[in-house]
Formats: structure tokens, C-alpha cells, sequence
């Protein structure tokens, strides 16, 4: 059984999906020493569970988060391996805001009630952050290419209820998982580091020795539209299609990415 558990929070766009992969992907070093439950099925009750609150935040909502993080915890100490690890970023949220909150007001409220249910076992809550400007890019990126989000990047900021200073945001989260410590890492110094991208949570799951030999995804799940792409999806959620006709071009923006071009300016 699991004497010990950590709880990987994201944020969303910090690499979360990437060393999530890295360790599905790498089923015998990892798992011999980690039992993983992470976003996708291992984690669709209580991910529901917390999307329908933040959607309906109530009292009976919160019952069933707190139920089934009461299951998950039950499942993660009854992994063989000593060490047990929940990662799911959108326990807190799939976009950073909405009409009940954004996702620091959320994970606030979310965050204790799945902590107690992990208690006593639980040792360890990380978060990765990313630096401002780039994560709000991600973000509206991602927003453009899934949710048909129609602002310019800069429109989108300013419409944020907050803005990434990371050491408030996290002084939030640290209070709202005490007693539980709250190790914060910065997206791009673990990316750089030896390990590369992953290495400060594959430490505090006892991977230290095998980091550097894990497989890692040949490329990004997600990769953001690069400028033009970009520009034609915004063209795209701005005009009048309707949403069955812009399910359909979506893809294939999204699979000729890279040969979208802008168009050059003819020669005088």
C-alpha cells in the first residue's frame, strides 16, 4: 500500500500534459516506484465532480467533490507502489475563468476538500508555474484553438480577473493546502535543468535515480498555432459559421499548422 501520496496540481500550460506523458511512458522504471493516477480515466469521477461545482458551486456539488475525492483517496493508498501520485490539472478548472470565478478562486475552494480526503498520506502538493507573459499566451492560444475565443491576445489580459504574479497566486494555493507544504517550480528552470522538463516532481516521487533515462514524448501533445494559423482561427471564430460547420474546418487548421503562411506582400 501507498504510505505516501503527492498531489501534482498543474497549473494548466506549465508542461503539465508533457510530464504526464513522460511518465505513462515509461510503465517499468516508473512504475515499479509510483502508482499514477492522472488526468483521463483514472480521474474522470472526481474531475467531473469538481467541474460541476465550479459550474454550480453549492453545497450538494461540494458533496460530491468531496465523495469522490474521498474514492481517489482510497484508491491511491491501496497502489502497491510506496508512492502514489494524482495529477490533474483540471481538477481546478479548464479554463482560468468563468462566470463563478477563475481558477485561484476555485482551487481555494476545491483544493482543501480533496487535501483532507488525501490525508494523512498526503506529503507533498506541487504547482509549476510559467512565466507571465508566455503562460497568458498559451492560454489564449489554447482558448482560440478549442473554444472558439474571438479576443486578440492583449483584449484577452485585460479581460482577466487576475494576472500572474505567481507569488501572490501561490501565497493563495500554499494557504488553501496547509498543512500540506506547497513546492512551487518554475516551468522554465526545470526545463533547462539536467533532467529536463518534470525533474523537480520525478525527484519528490523517488525518480531521481532513473530521470535522466525516462523516454520523453517525441513532441508536444498540444502545440500552440503558430502567428498565421493563429490569425485564421480568430478569423474563423470571428465570422458568422455556425458551430457544427467550424467543428469541421477546425482540424484542419489545426493539422496544417505549420503550413499556414501569412500571405507575402506582392513586389511594386
Amino acid at each position: 500500500m501507498s504510505g505516501r501520496i503527492v498531489f501534482h496540481i498543474g497549473f494548466q500550460k506549465t508542461g503539465t500534459t508533457w510530464i504526464q506523458r513522460t511518465l505513462a511512458g515509461n510503465p517499468r522504471p516508473v512504475g515499479k516506484r509510483v502508482g499514477l493516477a492522472m488526468r483521463g480515466p483514472d480521474t474522470r469521477a472526481l474531475q467531473v465532480a469538481c467541474l460541476r461545482w465550479i459550474a454550480e458551486p453549492g453545497d450538494g456539488t461540494m458533496a460530491e467533490v468531496r465523495a469522490e475525492a474521498a474514492a481517489m483517496g482510497a484508491r491511491l493508498r491501496a497502489m502497491p507502489q510506496p508512492v502514489a501520485l494524482l495529477s490533474d490539472e483540471t481538477l481546478v478548472g479548464r479554463n482560468i475563468a468563468g462566470p463563478t470565478g477563475d481558477m485561484v478562486q476555485w482551487a481555494e475552494a476545491l483544493l482543501p476538500e480533496i487535501c483532507a480526503a488525501l490525508a494523512p498520506e498526503l506529503t507533498d502538493v506541487v504547482c509549476y508555474t510559467r512565466e507571465p507573459g508566455a503562460w497568458f499566451a498559451s492560454v489564449h492560444n489554447q482558448a482560440v484553438k478549442i473554444r472558439r475565443e474571438t479576443r486578440g491576445l492583449d483584449e484577452f489580459v485585460a479581460a482577466m480577473p487576475f494576472h500572474p504574479g505567481w507569488d501572490a497566486i501561490t501565497a493563495r494555493i500554499a494557504a488553501a493546502v496547509a498543512p500540506v507544504p506547497l513546492t512551487v517550480v518554475a516551468m522554465e528552470e526545470d526545463a533547462a535543468s539536467p533532467g529536463g522538463l518534470g525533474a523537480a516532481l520525478f525527484a519528490m516521487l523517488g525518480l531521481g535515480s532513473v530521470t535522466g533515462r525516462l523516454k520523453t514524448p517525441a513532441a508536444p501533445a498540444n502545440p500552440s498555432l503558430p502567428p498565421a494559423a493563429l490569425e485564421l482561427m480568430l478569423a474563423l471564430n470571428r465570422s458568422d459559421l455556425d458551430g457544427a460547420t467550424l467543428a469541421q474546418v477546425r482540424p484542419l487548421v489545426l493539422g496544417n499548422r505549420d503550413a499556414i503562411e501569412k500571405p507575402r506582400a506582392k513586389d511594386g
